[in-house]
Parts: C-alpha cells; sequence; structure tokens
C-alpha cells in the first residue's frame, strides 16, 4: 500500500492502525515522515497530512506536539503551529528549508472525528507538491468501526459569520454552516440594550445561512452568538456579532474587479477563444495564488479570489480545456456577484462612458463587467 513516486520519495508511516467508534474521537498512533531524497519535502509546499475526501470523518482542532531532526536543523520552525483546513480534511505544517536526506519529523496528537456511519479501511496520505493529492500513502490504516457510542463531541462553529446594517434600521446576518457531517442547526441567541435595559431571546434556530433581524426600534446596540447544533443536542462554540446601532451606517465598501492582464499586448483581430487560450495559463496561476495560497483555500467570500474564479471559469469555458477540473460558481459566489456587481457598475458608468476622457482601465473593466453579466444573465 506504499505509493513512492521517484521524484517524491518521503515516506509517512503511522506506529500502528486507529479505528474510531462511531459519534467519538480518538488520536492517532504517532506518525513519522521521513525524508529519503534531498529535497522530497519543500519549503514552497510544506507538508499536508490528508484525510480521505468521502469518509464521514474529519481532523479534531487538536494541538500536536511535533520532534525531530527536521526541526532540531531549522527545516520546521520549532514553534510550528499546524494549520488545519476549513473543512478539517487536511492539515498543513509549514516548512522554512528544503529538506535533505534522512530529515524527519514525529508528530503526536493528531486526532479523528468520527461520525454515525462506519467506514473501511483508509490510508493517511502526504501531499507534498500542493495538488491537494496524496503523492505518498501511510502503510497503516484508519476507520470508522461499527461500536457506536453516544455522542459528546460539541461541532464545530459556524463560519464566515458577518452582519449587514440595512437602511431601514434591521440587521441581516449571514455564515456559513459548521464542517460537522451531524450539523443540524443554527441557533442564534441576542441580547440587545434598549432604553438602558438589556433584553436576551433566542431569535433563530434553523438550518439557512441568513437571518434579517427587524426587531430593532429603539434598540442602541445588539449583540449576536450565532451557535452550531449537532443533531445529539451538542452545541459549538458561539462566535459573536457585536453591532453598535448608534453609529452612521457606512457606506459599502466599492470592491472592483482585480483587473491583472499581463503586460504583453493582444494580437490584433484576436478572437475571444484566441485570447482565451492565451491567458488561460496565467488565469490557472493566478487562481492558485489568490485562492489557494501554500494550498489552503481562502475565505470563501473573497473578492480577490472570487474575480480569480470567475476569469478562470469563463476561459475553461471557451476553450474547452480544464486547468482546474470541477471548477465552478456556487450558489455563494453568485449571490456576491449580484450584491456587489452594481459598484464597478457605477464606476464604469462615471470614468468610461460619462466621462470626457475614459479611464485606461476601462476596456479591462468593461470585459469584467461582460463576464459578471455572461453567468448572472
Amino acid at each position: 500500500m506504499l505509493f513512492v513516486p521517484g521524484a517524491l520519495a518521503a515516506t509517512i508511516v503511522s506506529q500502528w492502525q486507529t479505528v474510531v467508534d462511531q459519534n467519538d474521537t480518538r488520536e492517532m498512533a504517532p506518525i513519522l515522515i521521513t525524508s529519503t531524497s534531498d529535497g522530497d519535502i519543500t519549503a514552497e509546499h510544506g507538508i499536508r497530512i490528508l484525510l480521505s475526501p468521502e469518509a464521514q470523518i474529519l481532523w479534531d482542532d487538536a494541538e500536536l506536539t511535533i520532534t525531530g531532526t527536521a526541526r532540531d536543523n531549522g527545516k520546521v520552525n520549532l514553534n510550528v503551529v499546524p494549520e488545519y483546513a476549513a473543512d478539517y480534511k487536511s492539515v498543513y505544517i509549514p516548512v522554512m528549508k528544503d529538506f535533505e536526506a534522512s530529515d524527519w519529523l514525529s508528530i503526536q496528537g493528531l486526532t479523528l472525528r468520527g461520525y454515525d456511519e462506519a467506514c473501511n479501511n483508509q490510508f493517511l496520505g502526504l501531499d507534498l507538491d500542493g495538488d491537494g493529492e496524496a503523492n505518498v500513502s501511510d502503510i497503516n490504516i484508519y476507520r470508522v468501526g461499527q461500536n457506536i457510542k453516544i455522542d459528546f463531541t460539541d461541532p464545530y462553529p459556524i463560519r464566515n459569520a458577518d452582519y449587514t446594517r440595512n437602511a431601514d434600521g434591521s440587521v441581516t446576518l449571514t455564515w456559513d454552516h459548521s464542517v460537522d457531517y451531524d450539523f443540524d442547526a443554527t441557533i442564534i441567541d441576542r441580547h440587545r440594550v434598549k432604553n438602558g435595559f438589556t433584553q436576551q431571546a433566542t431569535i433563530y434556530e434553523g438550518f439557512t445561512t441568513s437571518y434579517t433581524d427587524k426587531d430593532l426600534d429603539g434598540v442602541t446596540s445588539a449583540t449576536y452568538y450565532l451557535i452550531s447544533k449537532d443533531d445529539s443536542g451538542n452545541q459549538g462554540e458561539a462566535v459573536t456579532l457585536a453591532v453598535d446601532l448608534t453609529a452612521p451606517i457606512e457606506e459599502p465598501v466599492v470592491e472592483e474587479p482585480v483587473v491583472e492582464e499581463p503586460a504583453e499586448e493582444p494580437v490584433v483581430h484576436e478572437s475571444e477563444v484566441d485570447e482565451m487560450s492565451r491567458l488561460l495559463n496565467y488565469y490557472d496561476v493566478r487562481y492558485r495564488i489568490k485562492c489557494m495560497p501554500s494550498g489552503v483555500a481562502v475565505p470563501e467570500n473573497s473578492s480577490t479570489c472570487l474575480w480569480a474564479r470567475i476569469d478562470l471559469i469563463y476561459a475553461q469555458g471557451l476553450t474547452g480545456e480544464d486547468k482546474v477540473a470541477g471548477l465552478a460558481l456556487s450558489e455563494r459566489d453568485l449571490e456576491l456577484m449580484t450584491t456587489r456587481r452594481k459598484w464597478p457598475e457605477m464606476r464604469y458608468e462615471d470614468n468610461c462612458i460619462t466621462a470626457t476622457e475614459p479611464a485606461g482601465y476601462c476596456p479591462a473593466l468593461g470585459k469584467a463587467l461582460d463576464r459578471i453579466s455572461y453567468f448572472l444573465d
């Protein structure tokens, strides 16, 4: 079961197999990662340990103990802090210098979360080139077994919580679900101050990802606690949003398309398909830089990542060539595009249509707006 390509010969070995009961968490055996040739583990891509994308199992957000010659020799920071992916399907360890043959790390504390579904034998994967795929596999298995325990594991918190104050005095809260497989609902508790008195209430429990609070007449401040709940009733850590309702409503930040066209001039009379073929590699590289720095996905509402994703999807669609297979705009992407399009449209109207002398960025901005219309209209 050990897969070792010639160019990436590092190994990953857990000391024994790990079986997690359903609804339980269990620490894995210590993991040994060893470099067997110079440069098989690099500072550019670091170390990412992968779980099966299909099995209902996640990393627990546990603290780790990392020892070994690679740490002692400055290849990994003495106080390294591993980074769990947003979906808790991988954990990333930054590398400061390329490993040399025989450098090794021992990782203790990696912990698995099982859910109410068993899975067959799985093997940890080791991604060494930053593409999110395993280059090397462990020799020992992990799995979720048939034994079922009472679920006492709190779900992960809800993600990307934010709020918007509306002109009518209401407040709209938005968020993303917890990543847990047994996530059941989001609860919103509100503490508000009205006429000098604090009032507390649960104002929402449901499965949607937005809620508008209209009951704020005469309220000077409101604090919202967004709490994830699983189907066993366990509750995750609250995410807090504090809103000062006496402050002026801020004007929305104008988020404009990121114009990063290559420096070379396009060929005269170049068709759009030819242009997209020429720019496809550029859009692919920009997408990976803006959306997956160090192999870790940026927050879903990142404006720079969204525009990079739009350009790459558009170019892939016109050329028929997929640099990133399966890449598509989500419902959330379309919502963000719908909400934000008016700002670049206003800028284009003011600086490109009605202006006496159009700005130099107008052609690129016009193309970006055309691509928004392509997907929305």
